[in-house]
């Protein structure tokens, strides 16, 4: 799932059991062009339960004749629901067949609720040969925001819970009886381009 073309990033989004898994490449050319300003992407999951709203931010900066570089993570929550999202979020650099070329780090994991935002950043004075000779034309840096635990009815109000369950009964009713395992049956596929 390379980033071809003219495009500077592109959107994965995949429903998992606990969770939502949010997968965001992006250009490292078109970020070392960016230097000192950020990039940044708006998105929603796309939970049928809780759906939430965020703004991912990376600022990237890469001495050339070096290859020291540095990368910064910021997610903010943009929606109002009244629930704590836990949010674990990974950097990675793929080749363009898709492959890891260098390591997947940890930025941060913490729980956030609305309003709120979390930074992580690193700085690594190793890149890997291939970005530097290759000029990152043909490498994507990858953010992995793994969000756990909006599906649950732990940390909500009583009056939140009752409205939810108000409205899955409500929902329920309405479903189609053979639809009613799609959010299951589809877990594996939700891809958002």
């Amino acid at each position: 799932m390379a980033v071809n073309g003219n495009e500077i990033h592109r959107l994965n989004q995949q429903r998992v059991r606990n969770g939502h898994n949010i997968y965001c490449l992006i250009s490292v050319q078109a970020l070392r062009a960016r230097q000192t300003w950020p990039y940044t992407i708006n998105f929603n999951t796309k939970c049928r339960c809780f759906p939430t709203s965020w703004t991912l931010a990376i600022t990237y900066q890469q001495n050339q004749e070096t290859g020291v570089f540095s990368c910064s993570v910021t997610l903010k929550r943009n929606d109002s629901l009244n629930i704590l999202v836990n949010a674990h979020v990974l950097i990675s650099f793929l080749n363009i067949n898709g492959r890891t070329v260098r390591f997947q780090r940890t930025v941060f994991n913490d729980s956030i609720s609305s309003g709120q935002e979390r930074q992580g950043s690193f700085t690594d004075a190793k890149l890997p040969t291939c970005l530097i000779f290759s000029d990152g034309g043909d490498i994507d840096l990858q953010i992995t925001t793994f969000f756990r635990f909006c599906l649950s009815q732990t940390n909500f109000e009583s009056n939140t819970l009752k409205k939810l369950k108000n409205k899955e009964e409500e929902d329920s009713d309405e479903e189609d009886p053979d639809k009613a395992d799609s959010y299951e049956k589809d877990s594996d596929e939700d891809n958002v381009m």
